[in-house]
């Protein structure tokens, strides 16, 4: 599940524009699902974590307030690797309380 899902956010992460999640010509499953659904496999989705942190990095910043697509993406990341998630630049005050969008 995970290689095909990494491939497919691939394609999402190299679609130009300022959208997050643009989806790409062709692409049936929705691009949220599929950060959702590597969330789900936990560690095991490791080999997926580039492409999350460049999706992380199209989000924008803090200083432009929340963002609900930086929260699912930093909390994706960090139910696979907590380190990985500490790393990341601190990305506001939604991504720091329990409120979920």
């Amino acid at each position: 599940v995970v290689a095909p899902l990494t491939q497919m956010l691939e394609r999402v992460a190299a679609t130009p524009g300022s959208e997050v999640f643009a989806r790409p010509p062709g692409l049936d499953l929705d691009p949220e699902m599929a950060v959702l659904l590597l969330g789900l496999q936990g560690s095991g989705a490791r080999n997926a974590l580039p492409v999350l942190i460049r999706l992380h990095a199209r989000c924008p910043g803090p200083e432009t307030g929340p963002s609900a697509d930086r929260r699912l993406i930093w909390r994706v990341i960090q139910s696979i690797d907590p380190a990985a998630a500490s790393r990341l630049p601190a990305a506001g005050a939604l991504d720091e309380s329990e409120d979920w969008p």
